[in-house]
């Protein structure tokens, strides 16, 4: 009797010890393990770590959800205070203006705005990438939209990073990414429209090889191509990464392609962005030049 008393104290002590954890991991902002929607092993995760906390607002037309990172590590105190300011007051400010344009309900529905972070990673052991995911639905919409928000720091100043930061002003940049992404997307919409519908592009003897061979992509693009939204203007291309293999663009639903295909993500190596990018932000990443 005595050795089950003992083996039922010790099992309540444990679940007491987990429960309490539970209780200051949610209290702390310590992300939990099913907060799927943070990558725990970013890269370069010696330079930075990461807490979350949640928030929920309503009002009379919203309701609201979003996470509110701060990041540590072992970079320079300033540098992260700098950062995190930063990118909370643009995540606050995301939330303010929904809620600042959904004041009044419609339909007698309130419209819905979750603010997530989606990923974040330390990239060339300098830069820091935050992806945000916005997903809102605004009452008696056909269907919800979703939006990523890209935030990428400088680690060695805790400056946000902008295309002229990136790309040289002197030569006209914009038009060479946007040509470059232009290839890039005939390829991916193309096989995006297949996957939509293969029956139209293709019969049962066809293989790959023969698809990318023959396949008019000129002729799919001229219906799903939205041409505007790679025109060379700054805002087409804002939202962007600095990875280790080179820069990702990340094009939101509507912008190059309906809604159906989705957002599109578009990586350009250093190499082909060679003659492009500014000469200390090639002397900032490692890469092997053409």
């Amino acid at each position: 009797m005595k050795k089950v008393l003992k083996h039922l104290t010790g099992l309540l002590i444990s679940c007491a010890v987990i429960y309490g954890a539970w209780i200051f991991m949610t209290s702390s902002g310590v992300p939990l393990p099913f907060t799927a929607t943070i990558e725990e092993k970013a890269s370069g995760s010696e330079l930075v770590n990461i807490r979350v906390e949640k928030k929920i607002e309503e009002g009379e037309g919203y309701t609201v959800e979003y996470f509110l990172p701060t990041f540590g590590g072992s970079v320079s105190p300033l540098v992260i205070a700098k950062i995190n300011n930063n990118i909370q007051n643009e995540i606050t400010g995301i939330v303010s203006r929904f809620k600042e344009d959904n004041e009044k309900p419609f339909l007698e529905q309130k419209n819905t705005l979750s603010l997530s972070l989606q990923k974040y990673s330390v990239t060339q052991s300098r830069y820091l990438n935050i992806e945000l995911v916005e997903f809102s639905y605004q009452a008696g919409a056909a269907h919800p939209l979703t939006y990523t928000h890209i935030y990428v720091y400088d680690l060695n100043k805790g400056e946000m990073v902008t295309l002229n930061g990136v790309f040289n002003k002197e030569v006209d940049y914009l038009s060479g990414v946007s040509n470059i992404v232009r290839e890039k997307l005939k390829i991916q919409l193309s096989m995006k429209s297949i996957e939509q519908n293969p029956e139209a592009f293709l019969d049962a003897s066809t293989t790959d090889g023969e698809m990318l061979q023959y396949l008019d992509t000129e002729s799919i693009l001229s219906t799903v191509f939205f041409e505007e939204g790679i025109t060379p203007r700054e805002d087409n291309f804002s939202e962007f990464s600095i990875l280790d293999s080179g820069i990702e663009f990340v094009f939101g639903q509507y912008q190059v392609a309906p809604y159906v295909y989705g957002e599109q993500r578009v990586l350009i190596s250093y190499a082909e962005l060679e003659n492009l990018l500014l000469p200390e932000f090639k002397n900032a990443v490692r890469y092997i030049p053409n």
